[in-house]
């Protein structure tokens, strides 16, 4: 399998539009399902958050170094994103209410209750932690893969994964009351990652298409696009449409005019050249009817040749 930074090189060298598309089936459901804890569940402003990110890495592609790890990358984002969207206050009564549950001693703690804080905690964890934590437990990656990906060993990658997920559990329940670090690994691989829809791949690729293109007239109005709802991008796709079409008709009706302008002029051509041909042979029956009349003159007489021997007169020659 072709390597994420790989990828990621060939779109912004070559822009590879396959290149970018596989990035996004890669990572999405990891963006989109950051984006819907942060949100409260709110399913359109989550898939407008998941466009928003790869906009902007689309955009950003260029720029990326070799030792940044995509899906981190595309998490924090995505967690930053959210963020401007979610009002203050409900993310500080959120926080509030979750830490007053997360207190009850002997107490399983439920999904609902680590759900609404666990993207502030992860994103107050050091960047390497982060990632550890993303790769094992959001994108379910094998310990060499994590560490191909960190640049460390197998058992290093190991290691870091259970140091980040015990500082994860102490920004989660300083008191260690009623967290256990088993139930928060098992509990972040079984909730923390929801499929993303099926169409939100397709709108996402073919938004992000020409997001590489400078900040032009066309590069805001994509912006503008991302921000859409469904129906309003539904209704600015068949506007795109229609002015992506209207060149190609107007090309097609151009070339159906000079056409007929061809076919007209060949028409005029063939004409002319019959009413040449007509004319040269009426000037050729001309001139040979006044050679004729020429011959006729100076071969006729005033007198019958032989009026001598017959005794007619010219008038009546030939005898």
């Amino acid at each position: 399998m072709i390597e994420d930074d790989q990828l990621l090189r060939q779109y912004s060298q070559d822009k590879s539009e396959d290149a970018f598309a596989e990035l996004v089936r890669r990572h999405i459901d990891l963006v989109y399902s950051a984006a819907l804890r942060d949100l409260s569940g709110d399913i359109h402003q989550a898939e407008d958050v998941t466009q928003i990110v790869f906009k902007e890495l689309a955009a950003k592609a260029r720029w990326f170094s070799s030792d940044v790890v995509l899906a981190g990358w595309l998490y924090r984002t995505a967690s930053f994103t959210a963020a401007k969207v979610v009002r203050s206050e409900r993310r500080r009564k959120s926080r509030e209410q979750t830490a007053t549950e997360m207190t009850t001693t002997d107490i399983e703690p439920a999904w609902e209750q680590i759900a609404p804080c666990l993207d502030d905690a992860l994103n107050q964890l050091a960047s390497s932690d982060r990632d550890a934590i993303v790769l094992r437990f959001l994108k379910r990656q094998d310990f060499r893969t994590i560490g191909t990906a960190l640049s460390i060993s197998e058992d290093a990658a190991q290691k870091r994964v259970a140091r980040s997920l015990e500082k994860l559990r102490a920004i989660l329940d300083p008191a260690h009351r009623g967290l256990a670090l088993g139930a928060l690994g098992s509990l972040l691989t079984a909730q923390a990652v929801s499929a993303a829809p099926p169409g939100l791949v397709t709108s996402v690729i073919a938004l992000s298409a020409s997001a590489g293109v400078a900040a032009t007239g066309t590069g805001l109005t994509i912006m503008k696009l991302m921000t859409m709802t469904k129906l309003q991008a539904g209704v600015a796709g068949v506007v795109l449409l229609g002015a992506v079409a209207t060149p190609f008709v107007a090309q097609h009706q151009s070339l159906d005019r000079l056409r007929d302008e061809n076919d007209a002029l060949k028409l005029q051509v063939a004409q002319a050249a019959t009413e040449l041909r007509q004319s040269a042979q009426a000037a050729a029956l001309a001139t040979a009817d006044q050679g004729n009349s020429l011959n006729c003159a100076r071969i006729t007489p005033s007198f019958c040749p032989c009026a001598t021997r017959c005794g007619n007169s010219a008038s009546t020659w030939p005898c």
